[in-house]
């Protein structure tokens, strides 16, 4: 009499599957809460840095305020923060907001026209199966081109950005604005943080010039109805001599 020990071969096989589904399920949980808390920690950063741009763009009078909350938008609001720091404290006239503005265009120009290439090489490969080795080594060189330019437009996008991130911080607080930078350039993420912190100063700022004071147009009426006219006085005629 034999035994049947497929049952007991069956049991242990599911029983593995079940330990590894419970492990992949952990993992899939674990990273799961991790995207999500990356997710809400770059929201907070997000609110933080265009919160504080907009104040202090806002309360300097600088145009558009709202262009802090707009992707592309944030630099040319940034650099017009930097201009409006060295033309008033310095005297000097600086573009860095054109700057700045142009290379984020030209990076998400660069950037759609790389996504454009590689769907374009795709479909050729899926479509005609004897694609000519032309057209695809055309589409590779296109994409790395692109991502060339690309790197090389966002390396000099960060350096003009720190630069108006200088202006920013001295601006608002000369005493730590150049620490503010380095921990900026070192640790990225604590970049929102010292925009945020640095709303509400203007220490850097010359002082605003008294704006004159305007009299209600009321009073100065008033004024002028009280004001007594002098009436000419009539000299007394000369008796002739006798």
């Amino acid at each position: 009499m034999g035994f049947h020990m497929e049952p007991y071969y069956e049991y242990g096989h599911s029983a593995a599957d079940s330990v590894a589904m419970g492990v992949s399920g952990f993992l899939l949980v674990i990273m799961m809460v991790f995207y999500l808390l990356m997710l809400a920690f770059w929201v907070v950063c997000y609110v933080l840095n265009s919160l504080g741009m907009y104040t202090i763009a806002r309360r300097r009078g600088i145009h558009h305020p709202w262009l802090a909350w707009v992707p592309v938008g944030d630099a040319w609001l940034l650099g017009s923060i930097s201009d409006q720091y060295q033309y008033v404290a310095k005297g000097r006239v600086r573009n860095r907001r054109k700057v700045l503005l142009g290379l984020s265009i030209g990076i998400f120009a660069v950037l759609i026209l790389m996504f454009i290439s590689l769907f374009a090489m795709l479909l050729t490969e899926a479509v005609a199966a004897d694609a000519s080795e032309a057209v695809f080594g055309g589409a590779v060189a296109v994409v790395l081109l692109g991502y060339l330019t690309a790197l090389v437009l966002a390396v000099i996008l960060a350096i003009f950005r720190y630069i108006a991130l200088h202006d920013l911080f001295v601006s608002c607080d000369p005493g730590n604005g150049v620490l503010y930078l380095v921990l900026s350039i070192l640790l990225s993420v604590a970049m929102p943080f010292f925009v945020f912190a640095c709303r509400n100063k203007d220490l850097g700022m010359p002082p605003r010039k008294a704006a004159p004071k305007e009299i209600p147009v009321a009073e100065v009426v008033a004024e002028a109805v009280e004001e007594p006219v002098e009436e000419p006085v009539e000299e007394a005629a000369e008796e002739p001599a006798e």
